[in-house]
């Protein structure tokens, strides 16, 4: 009974190409060559505002850094697929989100920077062979500048006023 699982556990992953290949990534400046930093692939859409990230409608299949062999961001080589857990289909039309942040980090959680949202469907390919097998396609060739910031705000002053006088109330109180 482990070996069915385990055998229905690996035929749900798919394999996919992913990745920014356009070899042109920019700063916010327009000017700065980016050769760092991280992208991350979301199945599904992501959107932002000032202060985080929404990916509540988005699945992470996976992330990775700068390639300067290939000078890419991802993985667009077709002999040796990426693969996850969470994609359950190679089927063309399915949305996706490549999300690209001007540092090194595994995850959006608190993330301070610039990024850039990359929207995009899906694409099926195959490989041929005795039997064939299809694999799904989530990537970009368009220039990719890194424009728009995210910030963690920050407490306002009436919030520390009152939590100040919140204090001082229990403080007397007590006394």
């Amino acid at each position: 009974m482990v070996a069915a699982v385990t055998i229905a556990g690996i035929a749900s992953a798919a394999n996919f190409t992913w990745g920014l290949g356009s070899s042109d990534f920019y700063d916010k400046d327009g000017e700065t060559f980016m050769d760092y930093g991280t992208a991350f692939l979301y199945l599904g859409t992501v959107t932002a505002s000032e202060t985080a990230f929404d990916l509540s409608g988005a699945t992470l299949l996976t992330y990775g850094g700068f390639d300067a062999e290939n000078w890419i961001y991802g993985n667009l080589n077709a002999e040796a697929l990426s693969s996850s857990d969470s994609l359950v289909s190679t089927a063309a039309g399915q949305a996706y989100t490549i999300v690209l942040v001007n540092k090194n980090v595994t995850s959006l959680d608190g993330f301070e920077g610039n990024y850039a949202l990359v929207n995009g469907v899906s694409e099926q390919e195959s490989v041929p062979g005795a039997t064939t097998s299809y694999f799904g396609k989530f990537e970009n060739y368009d220039t990719i500048t890194t424009s728009n910031t995210m910030a963690v705000p920050e407490p306002t002053s009436g919030l520390l006023l009152l939590l100040g006088m919140a204090g001082l109330a229990l403080r007397r109180k007590q006394v």
